[in-house]
């Protein structure tokens, strides 16, 4: 049985148990910054599932006595140092605020765990993501960012063979609105874009703030609206909208000169696409085969070595976490930040 551990126990969290244990896998240790967090956690978490239990399933009692017979509370541990130490595990998720993903996955990789999958944004600027990937690389460990994901999921895949066939025609324009930070969602966003589009990069960015400086943090209260504007090499503009209320246009939008293709994250993933020549919107189930397409078959991929998922270095996360840096930068600077220009950006992200 291939055991996990899990740093930082926020909201996340419980994601990444339900994800442990749907696959079989043992959560042998936690650890926060905040202890109480931890122990809250641990303690919830043979009981993760029963806010999943149908009417006909859930009997209180009987259910909550089968769960604590399944899954059992991982072991707390006050500070990482101690878990690293002591904690028996294979892979570890790094679920902490990107503030500390650099140092902990680093640390991680030099004790020797065979795999690390870290919480998106993968750190505070280009250096220290290089640095990630550089440290598990030398002791031969598996990194994976969790928005990396996002490039298996099977409405993008199934999306990039729609544009490839040219029923939409030419790309012309692209718009990605998000509910959360800039910082929060548009590693998933930018991870998309770039994996349905072959080819194509994006040379410059640029971002017009609506608000004031502490509209480009990582907390979500603090945010209103942002909006950033990019180019790719081949002139195709595009604009992402953050910190947006309108639930009902959370997602990417790609129109091009012979159709149009939308992907929908309100519940579910949704993929639609009008062409010319139809009446109305054709909604587009992908096939199963194409893609994985969640946390749990990304983290069993991650742990398991399966060769599908060699290609998760880390290393593969930095080019849809560049446009946020520049994004960022050029919010510093009041200016367009050319991609090919800056190779490096070193003015790490706001964290509070």
């Amino acid at each position: 049985m291939k055991r996990i551990a899990i740093v930082g126990c926020g909201a996340i969290a419980k994601t990444h148990g339900l994800a442990i244990q749907d696959l079989g896998f043992e959560c042998t240790a936690v650890s926060s910054s905040r202890l109480e967090a931890a122990q809250t956690f641990a303690a919830n978490y043979p009981e993760l599932r029963a806010d999943w239990l149908t009417a006909d399933e859930w009997r209180p009692a009987a259910a909550r006595a089968k769960l604590r017979e399944l899954f059992k509370s991982p072991t707390v541990y006050p500070t990482f140092a101690a878990m690293r130490e002591e904690a028996p595990f294979d892979a570890i998720i790094i679920a902490t605020p990107p503030g500390s993903h650099c140092e902990l996955v680093c640390e991680a990789a030099a004790m020797g765990t065979k795999a690390i999958l870290c919480e998106k944004p993968m750190a505070m600027s280009e250096k220290q993501c290089r640095k990630m990937v550089e440290v598990c690389q030398q002791h031969g460990v598996r990194l994976a960012v969790y928005h990396e994901a996002m490039m298996l999921l099977r409405h993008f895949s199934e999306a990039r063979r729609i544009i490839g066939t040219g029923q939409i025609g030419k790309v012309e324009f692209i718009r990605a609105n998000t509910l959360c930070s800039l910082m929060d969602w548009s590693p998933y966003l930018w991870a998309g874009i770039l994996h349905m589009l072959p080819g194509r990069k994006i040379d410059l960015i640029e971002a017009t703030l609506d608000c004031a400086k502490k509209a480009v943090t990582f907390r979500h209260a603090q945010e209103d609206r942002a909006t950033v504007h990019f180019v790719l090499n081949d002139d195709t503009h595009g604009v992402l909208f953050t910190g947006r209320k309108d639930f009902s246009n959370h997602g990417i939008r790609i129109d091009g000169t012979q159709g149009s293709l939308e992907i929908s994250f309100i519940s579910a993933p949704t993929l639609r696409v009008w062409s010319q020549g139809t009446r109305s919107w054709e909604v587009v189930t992908p096939p199963r085969a194409c893609s994985y397409d969640d946390r749990r078959e990304f983290l069993e991929g991650i742990v398991t070595g399966d060769p599908h998922y060699d290609t998760f270095n880390g290393a593969s996360a930095i080019p849809s976490t560049l446009p946020i840096f520049a994004a960022w930068q050029s919010h510093l600077e009041r200016r367009p930040i050319k991609m090919a220009d800056a190779i490096s950006f070193e003015i790490p992200l706001q964290h509070p």
